[in-house]
């Protein structure tokens, strides 16, 4: 920080620093921008998204605002990829049709109006070949919506953002996957036909994430738009636009316009910087900042440091994994923490087929009463989490404490070893035949909190005799395709799960999407569950009634899974933001959706 700044505020300092630094970096690199852009050309037949003329006046609202991160942005394409950063940033990028708001009411964004039954959106026509009826929803699209380059969005975009998904399934998109065809009566109509038999109650919740521009990208598959400029400077209906995307010490393979590469430098600990601005053609509110920089750092430790010294002006969510005691009281002096309800759990998966030791329900529940989670949540996180009760969340409208009753008992859980048919020998080891009882635990690499409840766990299952040997893994061979948890091949994996829950019930627990190779290895029933009684409460809580009808069958079915343990819920992660006190607007929402979700509501005040 400039000497020359100390009498003034905090605040006021890290405004002016900025400032400064801006201008020098726009000067030393002013050359190599002009350069790069006059030497590149867009790639794979995208074009260079470019301002239409303005709908709406822009804002002229304070200096830039710099969210900090320590996880790279890998590109703005939730269709690729749906790690928290991607999804952070592409809300900012990207609208869908519809939306939920803080609570977890569902608004139109560009549809006109949620359609429902109560309203005519929503209704069951009869097919002319077979007489079967089917569930049709409409939505119609905003007049003169346009995409950020001014091209006019319609219908055939709709039509076209499904045939993308359907490229990566895997991803998962269950009620997009559900449709059976889209019609398009005219530009602003999209009438979707749902198969005979689908009677979900979150029909009108698809395409929530994003609408993709045919127009842009009608001839490409999905590698190579990942590849190209899109990805990361997207033609989009978010409130703002990225205007220029920076690696630090990273080299590009092929030069791409308003992407740029600068060398590593030990001055400086920042890794990628994105820069953002309004998008002129938003059809909401005007948003309120001028400008928006996600800056991207080495470590965490960086980061907070940068936060402390006026470098950035918030940490983004899902960034930080845990803050110490110390650190928590330090932060508080000058800036707002705010935290929410959390959206990622740590789980512990038990492969249940034949081939498992674990296919043994008296073997899984001893596993539950040996592991001690509250301990967990104590020493692992510093009591920065929540004990699950429930595969649901604590704050969804149906959640049981169904998991209550597995409160740590070491006994309860050698008992239970031995009526599954283990005796224990001299040394305390679990054994059958002559063999100890060994489990192998997979654990997604790349975070020390999962890292130590990892060996929490081994030393937990160890005190009642169960040896486990631990792996580290990089995630894409746990979750990707042909991934060990896709395919079956394990014993136990620990891992974070950050998904609706509520919503994809269906894939997680049904045994319709156990993954295997007759189903194309669709479905995130990692453990194998099979079940006929879990599969008709699940289709209870898909099917169309009241809510004390789907709350019945949401009781059901999670006693069902307290009885069966496919996996072991162990808590949820501290979900929060630090941010300057001058920024307003900030609502961390329920669900799944990522604190950006309302940026174009956030100010300086």
């Amino acid at each position: 920080m400039l000497p020359s700044l100390r009498s003034l505020s905090v605040k006021r300092v890290r405004q002016v620093c900025f400032a400064h630094s801006a201008w020098l970096r726009c000067f030393s690199l002013g050359v190599v921008v002009l350069v790069l852009l006059s030497a590149c050309s867009p790639i794979n037949g995208a074009q260079q998204p470019q301002n239409s003329s303005p709908q709406n006046s822009l804002p002229q609202n304070g200096p830039p605002l710099r969210i900090g991160s320590s996880k790279p942005f890998e590109n703005t394409l939730l269709v690729k990829s749906q790690w928290p950063s991607t999804r952070l940033m592409a809300a900012v990028v990207h609208r869908g049709l519809v939306a939920e708001d803080a609570d977890g009411n569902l608004l139109p964004m560009l549809a006109e109006t949620v359609p429902t039954f109560e309203n005519g959106g929503a209704e069951f026509v009869t097919q002319a070949a077979s007489g079967d009826e089917q569930l049709m929803v409409t939505f119609r699209l905003r007049p003169d919506l346009t995409w950020s380059d001014g091209r006019p969005l319609t219908s055939a975009d709709v039509v076209f953002t499904h045939e993308l998904l359907s490229q990566n399934y895997w991803i998962g998109y269950p009620r997009e996957q559900a449709i059976e065809r889209i019609e398009t009566p005219d530009a602003q109509t999209v009438q979707i036909f749902y198969p005979p038999g689908f009677t979900s109650p979150l029909y009108n919740q698809v395409f929530a994430d994003a609408i993709y521009p045919e127009h842009l990208l009608k001839n490409l598959d999905l590698s190579q738009i990942s590849a190209g400029l899109y990805a990361l400077r997207p033609v989009g209906t978010g409130p703002y636009q990225v205007r220029e995307w920076r690696y630090v010490g990273e080299e590009r393979a092929t030069p791409l316009p308003g992407v740029l590469t600068q060398p590593a430098s030990e001055e400086t600990s920042i890794v990628q910087e994105i820069t953002l601005e309004p998008n002129p053609a938003y059809v909401g509110e005007p948003p309120r900042l001028q400008e928006i920089i996600f800056i991207v750092f080495s470590d965490e430790t960086k980061l907070i440091d940068a936060l402390q010294q006026g470098e950035i002006d918030m940490i983004a969510d899902h960034t930080l994994n845990e803050l110490a005691a110390d650190t928590t009281q330090e932060l508080q002096e000058d800036f707002v923490i705010e935290d929410g309800p959390g959206q990622r759990w740590a789980r512990l998966d038990m492969n249940m087929r034949e081939e498992s030791p674990l296919q043994d329900e008296q073997l899984r529940q001893a596993l539950a009463y040996a592991i001690d989670r509250q301990d967990l949540v104590e020493m692992v996180l510093r009591g920065q989490g929540q004990v699950l009760q429930s595969w649901l969340p604590p704050e969804h409208w149906a959640t049981e404490p169904v998991l209550e009753q597995y409160q740590y008992n070491p006994e309860e859980a050698r008992e239970l070893i031995e009526q599954a048919g283990y005796t224990y020998d001299s040394g305390g080891f679990a054994t059958r035949d002559g063999q100890r009882l060994m489990l192998r635990l997979i654990v997604a690499d790349g975070d020390p909190v999962r890292e130590r409840v990892a060996t929490h766990i081994v030393d937990d299952l160890g005190n009642v005799g169960i040896t486990v040997e631990q792996e580290l893994l990089d995630p894409a061979f746990l979750l990707g395709p042909s991934g060990m948890l896709i395919e079956g091949n394990f014993e136990l994996a620990l891992y974070s799960w950050q998904g609706d829950v509520g919503k994809d019930s269906l894939q997680l627990w049904h045994s319709q999407f156990v993954p295997t190779a007759d189903n194309d290895w669709e479905g995130n029933n990692f453990s194998g569950w099979v079940d006929t009684e879990n599969d008709a409460a699940l289709d209870g809580i898909n099917t169309i009634g009241s809510e004390a009808e789907r709350q019945a069958y949401y009781q059901t079915q999670q006693q069902l899974f307290a009885e069966a343990l496919p996996s072991l819920p162990l808590f949820t992660h501290p979900h929060f933001v630090v941010h300057d006190p001058g920024i307003q607007g900030i609502q961390l929402p329920v669900g799944t959706r990522p604190s950006s979700w309302n940026i174009e509501e956030w100010s300086w005040e």
